[in-house]
């Protein structure tokens, strides 16, 4: 019994001695946090956080509509549909800014009476971006005059009645990663373009053009002005087949650069690459470089062009000649403006020419050029050695 007891005093001396601990823990953790004391006060209620107001969630702007000026950066919502008499779809009224169409399609319905219309186009402007959809239907389906720095880019261009774009007296225009559906023809007054550079520096990479009269124009030659506004630019790395005039026309140039190229056309009528001028010395500084020219009624031509090089090129299955220097159109025939003369101080070299009608050829009077290296079966002309 004695034991027994002892064993109790123990278990009750332990027990309190840890309820004394407990509660002098809990007395130190209230005073620690402001509350008891001798003053007997009260422990502080901690603040709720006041709840942020809700913002104001803004109107979606209202949707484009045709013949609309925009003045900040678009993005379409939804296909736009113009009827056959607007004049325009969409116009920028400011520099600076993006029309993203949003993989949607601005559309031209057939002209009423008559009407001109064109799908997107800016003047005076800088700094523009036009990307991500399609446009279709219209006479033009990008017009930009004396707008500077435009890009132009992830685009599709379908059934232009005129061109897909023309730029008018304008700098730095970007094209690429784009496509052109462009309308078959088999008639040579109906001259439906892809991208037409008049008085600019037009640069153009990765697009892809089929059918129409001409894909890629550099210059006007009824306008022409070298000295003041030739039409320069590079065609690098795209692909065309199918047009029934030319793939790359250039006229009223002192500056292009045509490289890595696919090139077809019409194979009965087109010509895959052509210089032509007016009068000399409107076609100078041409580079035609390491291009892939094939299936075409003519390959590579320069008629009436002077200071350019076709080199590293490869031409096959022409109807016609695969790489020429002739005499200028305005021998062929009295057209008003055009003179007479003929292709001189060009340099045609290491390039691979076969089953042409023939590989290489110029006429008697487009002496003075330069051919080298080139590999060929058949030539016509002096100046070329033998293949």
């Amino acid at each position: 019994m004695v034991t027994q007891r002892k064993n109790e005093r123990s278990l009750l001396g332990f027990d309190a001695s840890l309820g004394r601990a407990i509660v002098l823990g809990m007395l130190l953790a209230i005073t620690a946090c402001g509350g008891g004391g001798g003053g007997g006060g009260s422990s502080d209620v901690p603040e709720v956080p006041e709840i942020p107001a809700v913002p104001d969630v803004p109107e979606p702007p209202p949707p484009l509509v045709c013949g609309q000026m925009i003045t900040e950066n678009t993005t379409l919502q939804a296909d736009l549909v113009c009827p056959g008499d607007a004049a325009f779809a969409i116009e920028f009224g400011t520099s600076l800014i993006t029309l993203d169409l949003g993989g949607f399609s601005i559309v031209g319905q057939p002209a009423i009476g008559g009407n001109y219309a064109r799908g997107v186009t800016a003047t005076d402007k800088e700094g523009l971006t036009i990307r991500n959809g399609t446009i279709e239907g219209f006479d033009e389906q990008i017009f930009l005059s004396r707008s500077h720095h435009t890009i132009v880019s992830s685009m599709i261009f379908k059934d232009p009645r005129g061109g897909g774009i023309n730029l008018l007296h304008s700098q730095e225009l970007i094209v690429e990663n784009s496509f052109f559906d462009l309308p078959v023809t088999d008639l040579p007054d109906v001259e439906v373009g892809g991208i037409g550079t008049w008085g600019g520096f037009t640069r153009i990479r990765n697009i892809e053009v089929i059918n129409g009269a001409v894909a890629v124009a550099f210059g006007f030659p009824q306008v022409c002005d070298t000295a003041q506004s030739p039409s320069n630019g590079e065609v690098l790395n795209s692909r065309f087949a199918g047009a029934y005039l030319s793939s790359i026309y250039v006229t009223c140039s002192t500056d292009v650069s045509i490289a890595g190229n696919d090139v077809a056309t019409n194979p009965q009528h087109g010509i895959g690459i052509v210089g032509e001028g007016p009068f000399f010395g409107a076609v100078t500084g041409v580079l035609v470089d390491n291009n892939v020219v094939h299936d075409s009624g003519l390959g590579i031509q320069f008629r009436g062009v002077t200071d350019s090089t076709a080199t590293r090129n490869q031409v096959s299955n022409s109807q016609g000649w695969g790489i020429a220097t002739t005499k200028s159109l305005g021998c062929d025939a009295p057209l008003p403006g055009w003179e007479c003369f003929y292709s001189t101080a060009n340099l045609i070299s290491d390039n691979i020419a076969l089953d042409n009608s023939p590989d290489l050829f110029h006429d008697a009077g487009s002496t003075g050029n330069t051919w080298i290296n080139n590999t060929c079966i058949t030539k016509i002309g002096t100046d070329i050695p033998d293949c």
